[in-house]
């Protein structure tokens, strides 16, 4: 019993570093993209770190997962039984997602924006509605 206290003590913690790591490099992220914006002009040192930014959710996201099934697999059949499990399984499923479409499309558009003026720009106002969106999806 006590091998698999210390062992889900392990997971829980290494899932609540995830959970940190992700929510902070997405707060910072939204942070930043928010400051750019409102001065009108997305700099190279503001993409670069809102590439730093996005990298340091996918490492949290990708600890939540690895820890998060190693929690799973020490009582699988209560989790799946768990309303709330599968609550989460599709919120992190929809922020994955999101991220995806962020990192895949949207930095692509901001890196085509870098030292233009945001509120003159065609292509933002085509691609601001997503951009806000996925923003307010990761938080």
């Amino acid at each position: 019993m006590e091998a698999f206290l210390d062992t889900k003590f392990f997971w829980t913690i290494l899932h609540l570093i995830g959970v940190a790591m992700g929510l902070g490099g997405a707060l910072f992220g939204d942070f930043l993209f928010f400051a750019a914006a409102k001065n009108g002009v997305i700099s190279r040192p503001e993409l670069s770190a809102l590439k730093k930014a996005g990298l340091f959710v996918w490492y949290g996201v990708l600890i939540l997962l690895i820890s998060g099934a190693g929690l799973f697999f020490l009582d699988s059949v209560r989790y799946l039984a768990s309303s709330k499990f599968l609550a989460k399984m599709f919120i992190v499923g929809v922020i994955a997602i999101n991220g995806a479409i962020f990192h895949g499309v949207h930095l692509k558009t901001l890196k085509r924006l870098v030292g233009a003026t945001l509120r003159e720009s065609t292509l933002f106002r085509g691609a601001s509605a997503g951009i806000f969106a996925s923003g307010a999806v990761s938080v």
